[in-house]
């Protein structure tokens, strides 16, 4: 998929480059404005064609007023005098055609749409209104009434090419490729010898991907007007996309010296140089672009994309709001969104995903964007309604693009969070035929065969092993998500094995560290991105003078019914709490069963950071002045490795939630036992084990289940009892049977 610099190029050349034949609009009362032909304009113009049959026609005074009054550049005088003429002459539709042309000229377009339109009720055959109409409809942003428009003055008149050229164009604007070559061929086989009319063929054949008869039609125009900078530059980006990189590359420096105030030529003659130089080089290039073009959208979007491609996210975001401000696109919408994702700040990459997918409904590339932003809101703030929303978004982008295999793995993705299980396999199944190398579709299915204990061949084995290996040897990272970020383009494939579900597999505890190194190398990428204010930690002397009281901090997305909150249900009154302040940070929210309830009522501070990003998060634990902070997560599902990253407490421990080496750099401890983490194996973490006796796993039966115990106990009581006196009673009775036999004896 090609990137933003290069696609808002590519857009730009289409509005600035492409050339609209037209006529030039004249003031000469001959029954009707002038029809005759004029030397071509190199933009739209205000086409002065005529009904026909007013000639010779005497001139009313008052429009000889008013078109004395025009050429004077009274403007507004004349449009009093021909309003004073049509209120008595309302049908004169020469009168209201000069109108229309008046207020066209001083930007009144929609009173000028207004008063073609009661030209054309008097005169449906004025070619000339109809044009006109067209072309303030096009300028009013009403397309396909401005392209019916034109079609009709074309109707109107064959011989005249004017309003077929603009009706031409204006379908390679709505996308209507097929239809514009058609007209725009017929427009040319009218003038061949026009230089304006091939070049807009040439435009259209090259949107059809028909490069060599683009480039024979736009090669004919720069003979024609072999010193017109904009057809050179046109021919050279049809060049481009031909391959015809050597080429294009001439062709371009030529333009450029030609038109050195065109930045969409420079854009392109960039792209065009873009492998012949380094990175920093076309960086180079664009930022001297931009001293040239200070405020064009395209080179502030191009130097936007560089930025970003150098992982320089902020100044990324800065010249795409930049470019959005100067062109509100699907494009621009789309790559800022991009670079939000990237900065961690969802629900903003969220707001530009939809707009660009409302913008441009028929773009895959945005459809499939918006699904990943859904999905990174739903994910970060537990929102499980925006996962109809995703899925819908992903059936639009495979609908759109039947072949788009990230779409499918991701669709697959959002089934799976979803509980459609049995969809979810397909989904991934069909992936992988889709795209038989990509090894992330390649883990996802894995794990959900392990799953749902349809157990992987050997082969899913072997290739997983194989491609571990591959990224360790050639010191490529894992990529961090299933789910990648959104971009510009669609993410490549890389392997993507969560370390939560490695475990799982048959893979080395080398292995295993490199996966989860992976993951925890791009928390901190993230995390260094936002550049956080330096810390302020609470040091060993400030400890004692609050008499040795240490603040205790945990953070989970399970503080409620799930086997995490159960095991930790009674933790906060396990601490000595005369020495022990503790806090619950919930990532989750909280959760109203009995379990989240306990758990809420048993600390000393109890924060639903559900809805805060990472970083709004881990200032909230450094301003509650946290000493010890406890990950009960890490790689479990819910989890927020970048506020860990940040480094909010002195002292962050890995616990309880994730049985295994985060792998990160942010974790200072891992509570374990011996058997979960024998000693033997202590290189292969990165954190320093601490070992709890006999079981690291914590738990409070007594407690958590007292009245179980008290029940069975009281069971026991009154089975004692009632044997007792089952037993009392069968004694009695043979003690008064043993009395019968004694009497009758």
């Amino acid at each position: 998929m090609q990137t933003s610099a290069r696609k808002g190029a590519k857009q730009q050349r289409s509005d600035v480059l492409l050339i609209l034949l037209a006529l030039s609009l004249t003031s000469v009362w001959c029954g009707a404005e002038s029809k005759r032909h004029r030397a071509p304009s190199p933009t739209s113009s205000k086409h002065g064609g005529g009904r026909g049959g007013g000639e010779g026609r005497e001139v009313p005074t008052s429009i000889s007023t008013a078109l004395a009054l025009k050429q004077r550049g009274d403007m507004d005088g004349a449009v009093r005098e021909l309003r004073l003429y049509l209120a008595d002459h309302q049908d004169d539709a020469d009168a209201l055609y000069i109108l229309g042309n008046t207020l066209y000229q001083i930007g009144k377009l929609k009173d000028a749409k207004s008063v073609y339109s009661k030209c054309i009720e008097q005169a449906p055959s004025h070619g000339g209104a109809l044009n006109n109409l067209g072309n303030v409809l096009k300028e009013l942003g009403e397309m396909e009434a401005a392209a019916d428009a034109y079609k009709r003055a074309a109707e109107v008149d064959p011989a005249d090419v004017v309003p077929l050229a603009n009706f031409g164009m204006l379908l390679t604007v709505l996308d209507r490729t097929v239809e514009a070559i058609d007209v725009l061929t017929k427009v040319v086989e009218k003038e061949p010898d026009i230089a304006e009319a091939r070049a807009n063929l040439g435009s259209a054949l090259k949107n059809a991907g028909r490069y060599e008869e683009a480039i024979h039609q736009l090669e004919a125009a720069v003979r024609m007007q072999p010193h017109n900078g904009g057809m050179l530059g046109n021919l050279g980006s049809v060049l481009l996309d031909a391959g015809r990189r050597e080429e294009a590359r001439a062709m371009l420096k030529r333009a450029e010296q030609l038109d050195p105030s065109s930045p969409s030529i420079a854009s392109t003659r960039i792209e065009a140089d873009r492998p012949f130089l380094t990175p920093l080089e076309v960086q180079a290039e664009y930022e001297a672009a931009l001293s040239r073009f200070p405020s064009h959208p395209s080179i502030l979007s191009a130097l936007a994309m560089q930025y970003y491609t150098a992982e320089r996210y902020n100044d990324a975001k800065r010249g795409f709001e930049q470019a959005l401000q100067r062109e509100e696109t699907a494009l621009n919408h789309n790559n800022l969104g991009a670079v939000y994702s990237k900065l961690g700040e969802h629900d903003k990459a969220l707001h530009h995903h939809y707009a660009a997918m409302q913008l441009d409904q028929h773009s895959a590339l945005f459809q499939y964007n918006y699904g990943n932003a859904l999905m990174q809101a739903g994910s970060e703030r537990g929102k499980e309604d925006l996962l109809v929303h995703a899925l819908t978004a992903y059936t639009s982008a495979i609908r759109l693009e039947p072949n788009n295999s990230a779409a499918m793995n991701n669709l697959a993705n959002t089934l799976k969070e979803a509980g459609q299980l049995e969809y979810a396999m397909k989904a991934w199944e069909c992936a992988l035929r889709l795209q038989p190398d990509d090894n992330n579709v390649m883990g996802n299915l894995l794990h959900l065969k392990s799953f749902v204990c349809d157990w992987p061949t050997s082969s899913l084995l072997r290739r997983l092993r194989s491609a571990i290996a591959v990224s360790m040897r050639g010191g490529k990272e894992v990529e961090a998500t299933a789910l990648s970020s959104s971009s510009p383009s669609p993410a490549p494939s890389f392997l993507s094995i969560q370390p939560f579900h490695a475990m799982m597999y048959d893979v080395t505890s080398e292995e295993f560290l490199f996966l989860s190194s992976s993951f925890a190398r791009e928390a901190e990428r993230v995390a260094e991105l936002k550049r956080p204010a330096p810390r302020t930690f609470v040091d060993a002397s400030v400890v004692e003078a609050r008499g040795g009281r240490i603040t205790v901090g945990y953070v989970s997305a399970d503080f409620g019914d799930h086997p995490t909150g159960h095991l930790v249900q009674f933790l906060p009154q396990l601490h000595n709490r005369a020495f022990t302040t503790v806090h619950l940070y919930a990532l989750g929210g909280h959760d109203s069963s009995i379990f989240g309830m306990q758990l809420r009522d048993s600390c000393d501070q109890f924060r639903d950071v559900a809805a805060l990003s990472f970083f709004d998060v881990s200032a909230l634990i450094n301003a509650d002045k946290v000493d010890v902070l406890v990950d009960l997560t890490v790689w479990a599902k819910g989890r927020r490795p970048e506020l860990f990253a940040v480094r909010p407490s002195p002292i962050q421990v890995s616990y309880l939630g994730y049985p295994a080496t985060s792998g990160s750099s942010y974790h200072d401890y891992f509570v374990s036992d011996s058997v979960v983490a024998p000693p033997d194996y202590r290189h292969q973490y990165s954190e320093v084990q601490a070992y709890l006796p006999f079981t690291y796993q914590l738990n409070n039966h007594a407690r958590m289940y007292g009245d179980v115990r008290k029940d069975a106990l009281m069971q026991a009581k009154r089975a004692r009892e009632e044997k007792e006196k089952s037993e009392k009673k069968a004694g009695e009775e043979e003690e008064e049977k043993e009395e019968g036999r004694i009497a009758n004896f």
